[in-house]
C-alpha cells in the first residue's frame, strides 16, 4: 500500500470481489479525530440504542452490547456504491469519509456486517415491520465472501429467501474505536478545503507514527 498521500479526491468503485469500507464524517469529528487519535460513533438517542441492543439479543449476539465505543461504516460493493452520493449526508455536508484498511479489519476480527442501517433494522423490528429472519448479521471474515453475500442482498429478491437489503446499503459495525492505523486513505471531495486537508495530513502523522 502506498502511505505516501494520504488524501483522495475521488472514491473509487470497489471490484466485483472487493469491499469499500467507508466512514463519512463531519469535520467537527475530523477536528476531534485528529486531536484524540480516535473515533467512535454516537446513537442518536438513548431509545435507538436501546432498540439496538433488542436487536442484538433477539438475534442471538448479546455479546454486542457490551462494547460502549463502537464506530459505525458503510460496506459497499460495486453494485450499492452510487448510493454514497446520498449516504455522504453522513458527514452533514463536509464532504469528508475515512476510507478503512480491509486488512486491518480483518485482523481486528471486531467488524460485524448488517443487510441495512442497523438504527432502521432496529425499529423495524421492534415494530414487527419485519422478523428476526429478515435480518442478516455476518462477522468480516472474507473480501470476497463478504462481497459475494452483500451483491446478492442488493440483487432481485429470490422467491426461496427473504434476505434482502435494507435501505440504500449495508451497514458495518467497527465494536472498538477507528483508529489512524486503520485508516488507508481520507476522502476529501474539495481540493480547496484547507482544513479538511490539514487534518488529514495530522491524521497521516499519527498513523505512521510521527508526531
Amino acid at each position: 500500500m502506498d502511505r505516501a498521500e494520504i488524501v483522495i479526491h475521488k472514491l473509487e468503485r470497489p471490484k466485483e470481489a472487493e469491499v469499500l469500507f467507508v466512514h463519512f464524517i463531519s469535520i467537527c469529528g475530523l477536528r476531534g479525530f485528529a486531536k484524540t487519535g480516535k473515533r467512535c460513533s454516537l446513537e442518536d438517542d438513548p431509545q435507538s440504542a436501546e432498540l439496538i441492543r433488542k436487536l442484538y439479543r433477539r438475534m442471538n449476539r448479546p455479546e454486542l452490547c457490551e462494547p460502549t465505543e463502537v464506530a459505525c461504516m458503510w460496506a459497499f460493493v460495486n453494485s450499492t456504491f452510487g448510493k454514497h452520493r446520498i449516504l455522504k449526508e453522513y458527514g452533514k455536508g463536509s464532504g469528508v469519509a475515512l476510507v478503512l484498511q480491509n486488512d486491518a479489519l480483518l485482523e481486528s476480527k471486531r467488524v460485524m456486517v448488517f443487510n441495512g442501517d442497523v438504527k432502521n433494522l432496529a425499529k423495524d423490528l421492534d415494530d414487527r415491520c419485519i422478523e428476526p429472519c429478515d435480518v442478516w448479521i455476518t462477522p468480516f471474515e472474507d473480501d470476497q465472501a463478504l462481497a459475494n453475500e452483500l451483491k446478492k442482498l442488493s440483487g432481485p429478491s429470490s422467491s426461496n429467501t427473504r434476505l434482502r437489503l435494507h435501505g440504500a446499503a449495508s451497514e458495518a459495525r467497527l465494536f472498538c474505536p477507528i483508529k489512524p492505523e486503520l485508516i488507508h486513505k481520507i476522502w476529501i471531495e474539495h481540493s480547496d478545503d484547507d482544513e479538511a486537508m490539514n487534518l488529514a495530513k495530522a491524521i497521516a502523522r499519527l498513523r505512521d507514527g510521527q508526531h
